[in-house]
């Protein structure tokens, strides 16, 4: 009785620890990627977003997000990393060349509305792809804690009646 009491004690302990570390690790990579991102999406200055998605590509690197893919089970190029990372490559030399156009012209106009929308529909899977791949053993760690908490927990609950 003692021991499933422990047991159920050390499961929550290792499915609290590993969630906190998930959710801190999460909040993160938000801060070095996904929020830059946005950041770039709503800027209606092209200076800003060159600067924006240059950070959301330093945080690509510093996460190792420039190559394999988010997805463990079923890759696709959705979630391609080398295709994100292009893309945002491609989305630095976009806001680039708008930084030299005439601001009064209707190419710039249309130019940066453009870039703002494909901004917006790039989905960078970056939680996802640490979450697969650096973050794997912390995620099955977790989700074991937290599946041996309940069953342990209910085990001893059975076990005292």
């Amino acid at each position: 009785m003692k021991v499933l009491g422990t047991l159920t004690i050390v499961a929550f302990v290792v499915g609290l620890v590993t969630a906190i570390v998930l959710g801190l690790t999460s909040w993160h990579i938000d801060q070095d990627i996904n929020g830059w991102k946005d950041r770039a999406q709503v800027s209606m200055e092209p200076t800003d977003m060159v600067t924006y998605l240059t950070n959301v590509k330093n945080g690509m690197q510093k996460w190792g997000m420039t190559s394999g893919n988010a997805a463990l089970f079923f890759p696709t190029p959705e979630t391609d990393m080398a295709l994100i990372y292009k893309s945002v490559n491609q989305h630095i030399a976009t806001a680039e060349s708008l930084v030299a156009m005439d601001r009064s012209s209707i190419q710039y106009s249309a130019g940066l509305n453009n870039l703002g929308n494909r901004i917006s529909e790039l989905d960078l899977h970056a939680f996802q792809y640490w979450a697969n791949h650096q973050g794997l053993l912390i995620n099955i760690f977790c989700w074991v804690g937290w599946i041996l908490f309940v069953v342990f927990g209910a085990w001893w609950l059975v076990a005292s009646v």
